[in-house]
């Protein structure tokens, strides 16, 4: 008897030694939550160099977390914030828009797999840098990504057996494959058993974006037949077909598609979803200064290659406008210069309102939840000090799609028809250029017998279209997001 006391007395200690070392970075309640939480989340920051930290925001499934398989999310920008797609779009709780509580999404990603979500690089969000330039590219993002990625492992080291996938929406479709190009590189020395990457609404080929955002304009009604002559004539020599509008031959040429450009993102539509309202648009004044500086810029750019033409063009497009908003708000920001300036402008996606998800990152109870230092800056939703400073090094990723679809990863390229900022014709293009065995034939997928998309199969990709939404697909069509990841992670038809 004594021996089974003494037994059961031991037990005891241990059980209350495990349970009384709870993992440090477990989040007990989430502030604004009036439901108990009934799955683990935890929140933190991972090491993605010497220098910098990674903020991550770790969810488990709500059904079999020790068996489902784990979801790595990433937002792009570059310079956004990865929350604003787990509190906004997929996760298991979205943000009211008092910015102060929360709701239940009945479609959460989490129901059937344990959804991780990153803030990178450094300066955005609350990833941070013990270094005052954040000056970065895409190779050093992935690097730090995939440096996250490990750290992440070695602090729950139990889902590193678990099916990984990687997911993310638009500038994600340079932050995915060039990280799914490192996980694959080290597999040996990193063993994961990463199965595929799922990218929505992705840039990935930006000759291509630019060219069918031109006909997707045309196509759309943005601009009129006399317009749309012109550009056949001084773009294409009279033939659309094959017409390569980001290789302008000639200043005429380059102008008139600067002039779409300016249109499309600075003009009054939502540039995310076209047929959506744009939240606080530039008054129609300020819309016209904002075409205007195509025509200045029309004058800068002869003898520069197409690719810092283009970018030259988003830097300039990019401070004119957040300086276009801040002078509603009476706030000098004018002379915001390429080098290191310490203003902070607000750089929240046009036409998107970020007040409330704002408001809500930086209540101290929030931060406190979330594990945040305080010596941490305040949460932006997206950050010009990364973006105004960000170097894009790859204007197409096709070689890194191919490197996957060869080590046998499933890979999923889905696209919201409505959106202008990475249009589904790029998609389409972009999938069969890649050169891959046909599968299946365009066809409708379906959810609940309606048709959701459109999706055409090829060997080890497919690519899909969700009908009548933009940017942001599991935020404006949650329930055709929810189906069609389920059977993405499951390998099932679409």
């Amino acid at each position: 008897m004594e021996s089974f006391v003494a037994h059961f007395t031991t037990l005891s200690f241990l059980f209350f030694i495990l349970n009384s070392h709870a993992h440090p970075d477990e989040i007990k309640s989430l502030p604004g939550l009036s439901e108990t939480i009934k799955f683990k989340h935890y929140a933190g920051l991972l090491k993605a160099s010497d220098t910098d930290n990674t903020f991550y925001w770790f969810v488990e499934a709500q059904e079999h977390a020790a068996q489902a398989p784990l979801i790595l999310w990433l937002n792009g920008g570059p310079g956004c914030s990865s929350v604003g797609g787990l509190i906004e779009e997929l996760g298991p709780y979205l943000l009211n828009e008092d910015g102060k509580t929360l709701r239940i999404n009945p479609y959460g990603w989490n129901k059937h797999a344990n959804l991780l979500i990153f803030e990178s690089p450094a300066g955005v969000g609350y990833a941070h840098s013990s270094e005052f330039d954040l000056t970065t590219n895409d190779d050093e993002t992935a690097d730090g990504n995939y440096a996250a990625l490990k750290d992440f492992f070695k602090k729950f080291p139990d889902f590193r057996r678990h099916n990984v996938f990687i997911t993310g929406e638009s500038y994600a479709g340079i932050y995915l494959p060039t990280l799914m190009e490192r996980i694959l590189d080290n597999i040996d020395d990193f063993p994961l058993n990463i199965k595929g990457m799922a990218i929505g609404n992705g840039l990935l080929n930006n000759d291509i974006n630019t060219d069918t955002q031109v006909q997707f304009s045309y196509n759309h009604g943005l601009i009129d037949q006399s317009l749309w002559e012109t550009i056949e004539t001084s773009c294409c020599n009279g033939c659309f077909q094959n017409c390569s509008f980001h290789n302008a031959k000639t200043g005429f040429c380059q102008y008139n598609i600067n002039m779409i450009t300016a249109r499309m993102w600075y003009g009054g539509l939502n540039p995310y979803d076209m047929y959506r309202d744009c939240f606080n648009p530039f008054p129609i004044d300020q819309q016209t200064k904002l075409k205007k500086v195509g025509e200045r810029f029309y004058c800068s750019v002869r003898g520069l290659t197409n690719e810092v033409v283009a970018d030259k063009l988003e830097r300039m497009m990019a401070r004119k406008a957040a300086t276009v908003r801040d002078d509603k708000d009476n706030k000098d920001i004018k002379d915001i210069k390429d080098d290191k300036d310490e203003i902070e402008v607000i750089a929240d996606p046009i036409c998107m309102d970020s007040s409330a998800i704002t408001h809500y990152m930086n209540l101290p109870e929030v931060r406190e939840a979330l594990n945040i230092p305080v010596t941490v800056p305040e949460w932006t939703h997206c950050s010009s000090k990364v973006s105004l400073v960000y170097q894009k090094q790859y204007n197409d990723v096709a070689p890194q799609i191919k490197k996957a679809v060869n080590a046998g990863l499933r890979v999923l390229l889905y696209y919201g028809d409505t959106d202008m900022a990475c249009n589904f014709l790029m998609g389409a293009k972009f999938s069969k250029d890649l050169g891959l065995a046909l599968v299946a034939e365009n066809r409708p997928w379906k959810v609940d017998g309606q048709i959701a998309g459109f999706v055409t199969a090829y060997k080890g990709l497919d690519y899909l279209t969700v009908k009548g939404t933009g940017h942001m697909v599991p935020q404006w069509k949650p329930k055709e997001a929810f189906h069609m990841l389920d059977r993405f992670l499951n390998g099932l038809e679409y």
